[in-house]
């Protein structure tokens, strides 16, 4: 296990295979924690679209319209039916530090081109 940034949040040592509708795979994924009420995987675009899988860009959590995946580990197989996900823009920080930022005007979170809205951080 190896401590993240988030405070409470880990790495654990274990992975897991996980396996698209096309029958293709993505090894050595690893397990983040702390447990939580529901299974989710987060999935770049491209992964995806190479496990053949419609994942949508949501928020963590919102898996109504999560697509399916199958995880494989060392003690057999779950096929998850909603649990895979592309993770809308974020940025994970303590609440110390996004005091900190939001207290300087949010001039580190801006540029000419667009604006993170407070509200979907």
């Amino acid at each position: 296990m190896r401590p993240l940034y988030q405070p409470g949040e880990f790495a654990s040592k274990h992975t897991l295979l996980i396996v698209g509708t096309k029958l293709k795979s993505i090894p050595n994924v690893r397990i983040l924690g702390p447990l939580r009420k529901y299974d989710q995987v987060e999935v770049s675009f491209t992964d995806s679209i190479y496990l053949g899988i419609d994942a949508p860009v949501a928020n963590s959590g919102t898996l109504t319209k999560a697509a399916p995946l199958t995880l494989v580990g060392p003690n057999g197989s779950l096929y998850l039916e909603h649990c895979a996900i592309i993770a809308s823009r974020h940025i994970h920080m303590t609440n110390t530090d996004a005091k900190k930022l939001w207290s300087q005007r949010r001039r580190l979170l801006q540029d000419k081109s667009r604006r993170i809205k407070r509200d979907n951080l």
